[in-house]
């Protein structure tokens, strides 16, 4: 789990609906970042626990006793547990709405709660189409599309609507659906988001600017994957590959935004025939 993208890591933790223990993320290579970006807070610590001291595997509450903290085992008894491993976290969808709204362009700065894990994040413009998009949390459950569809009655709705989620692959009608992981990216070099597909074309909308938005690290990728291939310096694992490509991307380009490893692992996975 440790080379689990900064924004792959994040929608599972989105994906879980509430706080979560800091300690199952803290060794992931995208744990860091997001905690110096201010995508996910601290939140007090959790309430409940898996036992590991059985192996029954059972959820217990956390208990505070004789000024230890700790839980009940049926069989083991009271396990007593250090504090810093009960600290928890939570996602800050407001500032992941706020910094989906920089990467992508969108006009307003300042996105609108309009619904339970549901953000208007702003709208993207173009010459040709305008597009509204939105932030869902989950969109796993039939009732995660009714919520969805009951925050956005109020709402003014484009032409095209583009929905990205951490969580789910359902179809709002009428809109787009997108995993929040194939559209934005991390920028390690910098420490903010930064778009990694581009949402007219997400929606099909007409694009008639010359010279518009890009998807914006494709091109560079393919190259540098290309010439490893033929040059056979490409490592087996597609991990480590990924690792190399981005090792590679970072040292011809250092002074602009780096791609993630998510959009990275697409490219070579389709180069290597979806391996």
């Amino acid at each position: 789990m440790t080379d689990v993208s900064p924004i792959a890591l994040l929608s599972g933790i989105i994906a879980q609906g509430g706080k979560v223990a800091a300690d199952s993320y803290r060794d992931c290579d995208g744990y860091g970042p997001l905690v110096t970006a201010g995508l996910v807070r601290r939140e007090g610590l959790v309430s409940s626990v898996l036992c590991e001291a059985c192996d029954i595997g059972h959820e217990a509450p956390v208990l505070y006793e004789s000024d230890t903290y700790g839980h009940v085992c049926p069989e083991a008894g009271f396990v007593p547990m250090a504090r810093g491993d009960l600290i928890a976290i939570a996602p800050d969808l407001e500032v992941l709405a706020t910094q989906i709204a920089g990467a992508l362009g969108c006009r307003e700065r300042a996105p609108r709660h309009i619904g339970d894990g549901i953000w208007h994040v702003g709208t993207v413009r173009t010459e040709a189409a305008d597009v509204g998009v939105y932030f869902c949390a989950r969109l796993q459950t039939s009732d995660d599309l009714h919520l969805l569809d009951a925050a956005l009655r109020d709402q003014v709705r484009r032409r095209f609507g583009l929905v990205l989620t951490a969580h789910g692959t359902l179809q709002m009608p009428g809109m787009t659906t997108a995993p929040l992981d194939q559209v934005i990216g991390f920028d390690g070099a910098r420490g903010c988001l930064v778009a990694d597909a581009d949402p007219t074309t997400l929606v099909n909308a007409p694009i008639t600017r010359k010279g518009g938005r890009p998807n914006l690290h494709g091109e560079r990728i393919r190259a540098i994957i290309a010439d490893r291939t033929t040059s056979s310096q490409a490592e087996v694992g597609n991990n480590a590959e990924v690792r190399a490509i981005l090792a590679e991307y970072q040292q011809k380009h250092p002074n602009e935004p780096q791609p993630s490893r998510s959009t990275i692992r697409r490219h070579l996975s389709a180069a290597r025939g979806g391996s």
